[in-house]
């Protein structure tokens, strides 16, 4: 996903992580920032099936930025994101029966301890019906994207024990938890997004460098799990339950974005698209500035120009590329749509309540929110945002699917039930 002139090797590989907990590591953040409070109003899902489901949600974050990493721990860097769209086929055996309940049993008996709201905690007997009712892996896969969505993260000790990062396996599905996408239990105390180039078309880092760096950043600091897209969704080849899985867990990406604390280590600058589209969503979803370490401050620089003039003319500029066209036409649409809201100031909040409608209504055509002061309206595939009666234009989203009108003021926490 990131192209234009390297930075100075010198800068290669500075690290930044963003969380609402930063202190809790025991240092003390290189910014003083303002404590802010967490946002009430959480999105739905409204699937292709018609079933709808509510996004993990909270708006800000602290800052810490670490010391600078010597330049020669990243060297000969190979850069090139894989983010397929479409996956071959195969069948792989089945894991043993009762891995698949030990993920169930493990992941249920943690959500009563990560439950961070009264919402989540009233729904914890829904959900574990839900999860009982899968009978497999497979059936999990297949069924749950048309459901309530749960998201695999990688725990802790397996994320800083391990040599390589480790690819998505059925046969280790010791080494995860399952997260519903649900309001209330996704946290930036508890659960990190990496952020990652890939240095091969067949492993993001196959030497385990930059996970040696991300290991000792976050060993110290305190969290439980991780969510890597190496790590964490099928890669190929899959089979027909992990490529719907796979397809969603994607679609899904901003919520796991916006909702985590978030880590990355980055080499000298490319234009890809992907990483800018990581970094947007985080940032414009939070409430809190920070001073963009060297490694990310190209990155953070297009952004703002993003805002002083347009998305397009910014990606067409320094040459931002995707994998595949398909990722670059949805991405175009995300950003532009979070570039309007910032250049509109609209509240970080009422931000994230229309993000996570985007992230949750994906074939929904208009989504209304209604906010203290303002209704919002958004046609996704028409390309117009209503602010107040007060119309813009952004680029349509592509139309791959559709569904009715779905006004969010009158429907405003959606459980898929």
């Amino acid at each position: 996903m990131p192209q234009p002139q390297p930075s100075d090797t010198s800068d290669a590989l500075q690290k930044l992580t963003i969380r609402d907990s930063c202190l809790e590591s025991g240092r003390e953040p290189s910014v003083a920032l303002p404590l802010v409070s967490r946002e009430d109003q959480i999105a739905g899902l409204l699937d292709s099936e018609g079933n709808d489901q509510s996004q993990a949600s909270e708006n800000s974050g602290q800052l810490h930025l670490s010391s600078p990493v010597n330049a020669e721990q990243r060297s000969n860097w190979d850069l090139v994101r894989s983010n397929e769209a479409a996956s071959e086929v195969s069948s792989p055996p089945p894991p043993p029966p009762d891995t698949w309940d030990s993920l169930a049993t493990r992941s249920l008996a943690s959500l009563s301890e990560l439950a961070f709201d009264a919402q989540a905690i009233d729904s914890l007997d829904w959900i574990t019906e839900i999860l009982r009712s899968y009978t497999c892996l497979d059936d999990f896969l297949a069924k749950a994207p048309k459901e309530l969505m749960f998201w695999f993260f990688q725990q802790r000790k397996t994320f800083l024990s391990q040599k390589t990062m480790t690819k998505w396996s059925r046969d280790n599905l010791d080494d995860y938890i399952l997260l519903p996408a649900q309001n209330g239990f996704v946290s930036r105390s508890e659960c990190f997004f990496m952020s990652h180039f890939w240095l091969t078309q067949d492993h993001p880092d196959p030497d385990g460098e930059c996970l040696r760096l991300l290991q000792a950043e976050l060993r110290p600091q305190h969290w439980s799990y991780i969510w890597v897209d190496w790590t964490c969704i099928p890669q190929s080849p899959r089979t027909q339950a992990e490529e719907t899985y796979f397809l969603r867990s994607l679609g899904t990406m901003p919520g796991i974005v916006r909702n985590c604390a978030f880590i990355w280590f980055y080499p000298p600058f490319e234009a890809r698209l992907w990483i800018l589209f990581e970094i947007a969503e985080f940032t414009l979803t939070s409430i809190v500035e920070f001073e963009a370490t060297p490694d990310i401050r190209e990155f953070k620089d297009h952004i703002r120009q993003m805002v002083d003039t347009s998305v397009r003319s910014v990606l067409d500029k320094y040459g931002y590329k995707c994998t595949h066209n398909r990722d670059k036409a949805f991405l175009t649409s995300w950003l532009e749509i979070l570039i309007l809201l910032r250049r509109l100031s609209v509240e970080i909040d009422d931000i994230r309540r229309i993000m996570d409608h985007l992230t949750w209504f994906q074939t929904t055509q208009v989504i209304i929110v209604k906010a203290p002061g303002a209704v919002f309206e958004l046609c996704k595939f028409q390309g117009t945002f209503i602010l107040n009666g007060e119309r813009y234009k952004f680029t349509p989203f592509p139309k791959w699917v559709s569904s009715p009108i779905i006004n969010h003021d009158t429907f405003p926490f959606v459980k898929g039930y």
